[in-house]
């Protein structure tokens, strides 16, 4: 998880996918520290193949937060992907939608 190759930050989001089948309640226990991972690696990396891929899993982890009605902490609600994607410059709708459905 914090190595320096953005190519093993693939293989920890890979993992993390699996745990949302496999493991979603394990996933959720831990869900503070992918949240936190998740907002040091986007100002770290600036592959964008990684930033789509994480905001493709950020889709993913929120479904299951929101069917298991997990509540953010203050700590998470202050994290503002949204900003952090629009840094990215990459095209709208990415993973905006991830944060902006009603």
């Amino acid at each position: 998880m914090f190595d320096s190759d953005f190519q093993d930050y693939m293989v920890v989001l890979d993992r993390l996918t699996v745990m949302v089948e496999e493991q979603p309640a394990n996933l959720i226990q831990i869900a503070d520290v992918i949240f936190k991972w998740i907002y040091l690696k986007l100002d770290e990396v600036a592959n964008n193949t990684f930033t789509i891929n994480v905001y493709d899993f950020l889709g993913v982890l929120f479904t299951v937060l929101i069917s298991n009605n997990y509540l953010l902490s203050e700590a998470e609600f202050q994290m503002d992907f949204n900003e952090k994607l629009r840094e990215t410059n990459i095209e709208k709708g990415v993973g905006l939608r991830v944060f902006t459905q009603k």
